[in-house]
């Protein structure tokens, strides 16, 4: 990584950059795939990245450039050349060897990622993903994710881990990572969101590296947050594919969540609010995002929760049934209003988008 260590530092050295720790991640991410998957030409190239994705809020944007990158790049390739279309059209060892080099790409951004982002990007839809829990380790957290609207002749990057995938014959996300059916992706994409941009930034790695120090120090304490957290991602999960058991409910009450799906909201709300309080306890929030949710639960338009390693970033909010529809408007409005007021950036948004794609149409 010398060579491209260097390359990094003339890169970021312009005065508008110089000293940028984000210049320098994006950089060495973009500089390590870019030798590692094409056939560099002698003559120089010029490449242009766009993203709508808010940088360092929350939302992936560095899973979603890397597998960006990583696509591209194989796709120009002249010894691996990737089949155009978009997830899940693209052939299973296309998405396969996208999502591995894209974690590859993020290894060089964040250190060590957990590579749900990556994933989500690359295979889109609905996922609930486990941190693999070490021998060390008597507990593990689980999250549940969804996706906003090659160096050798295996196209397997040598310096990420080696993850071992199942089916027949179809590429299927890394052991820790579950996607779930299409008709519970079909429930996801049923939901209206807004995400609150609260524009203060923050370093994952920094955010990570502050929970691992209230972790040591608390280990006990720690422990129990992230057993509940797991409980309670788990729980979410199963308000989408209908096999929800929750021990706090009756069986009539729990069927009844599952018929109706405003009630099926309702209690995701309910989960999402508790699991933001458990991230405030491990020390994961900030001012500014607990003022977006205070925002939130005032004008009464759904519930509100941290996302990413918090700190900052964007908030995201599950909007209460109904509340995109003409008659409810007014009071939607009225919050975003608010928000706006306070210096929030607000963005009407969905769940359970499609994956990557290839588009070498306008090439």
């Amino acid at each position: 990584m010398a060579p491209i260590d260097s390359a990094v530092t003339t890169a970021c050295a312009c005065p508008t950059t110089k000293g940028d720790p984000l210049c320098r991640a994006v950089a060495r991410a973009f500089l390590f795939l870019y030798m590692s998957l094409t056939n560099a030409p002698a003559r120089g190239c010029s490449f242009v990245l766009r993203s709508q994705i808010p940088i360092g809020a929350g939302l992936g944007s560095s899973g979603s450039i890397c597998v960006c990158l990583a696509a591209a790049f194989l796709t120009t390739r002249a010894s691996k050349r990737i089949t155009r279309g978009h997830a899940p059209q693209l052939s299973p060892d296309d998405l396969d060897a996208i999502n591995r080099w894209a974690l590859a790409g993020e290894v060089c951004t964040h250190g060590t990622p957990s590579g749900v982002d990556n994933a989500i990007s690359t295979w889109g839809g609905v996922l609930v993903y486990r941190q693999p829990s070490s021998s060390s380790s008597s507990s593990s957290s689980t999250s549940t994710s969804s996706s906003p609207s090659a160096g050798s002749p295996s196209s397997s990057p040598s310096s990420s881990p080696t993850r071992e995938y199942s089916g027949s014959g179809a590429a299927q996300p890394p052991p820790s990572t579950h996607f779930l059916s299409s008709p519970a992706t079909a429930t996801a994409q049923q939901l209206s969101v807004l995400l609150i941009d609260t524009n203060q930034p923050r370093s994952t790695r920094a955010q990570l590296d502050k929970v691992a120090s209230f972790t040591r120090s608390h280990p006990v304490f720690a422990a129990t947050l992230l057993a509940a957290i797991d409980a309670l991602s788990v729980s979410a999960a199963r308000l989408f594919t209908g096999d929800d058991d929750d021990d706090d409910d009756d069986a009539t009450a729990g069927s009844l969540a599952l018929r109706n799906n405003d009630d099926r909201v309702r209690r995701l709300g309910a989960l999402m609010r508790l699991n933001h309080h458990l991230l405030v306890a491990l020390g994961a929030s900030h001012p500014r995002v607990e003022r977006a949710c205070e925002i939130v639960a005032e004008k009464g338009v759904g519930w509100a929760k941290l996302t990413g390693a918090g700190g900052g970033g964007c908030v995201l909010v599950l909007l209460e049934p109904g509340m995109v529809a003409d008659g409810r408007r007014e009071k939607l409005g009225e919050a975003k209003g608010e928000l706006v007021r306070e210096r929030f950036g607000v963005i009407e948004a969905g769940v359970g988008g499609d994956g990557v794609g290839v588009d070498v149409s306008s090439c």
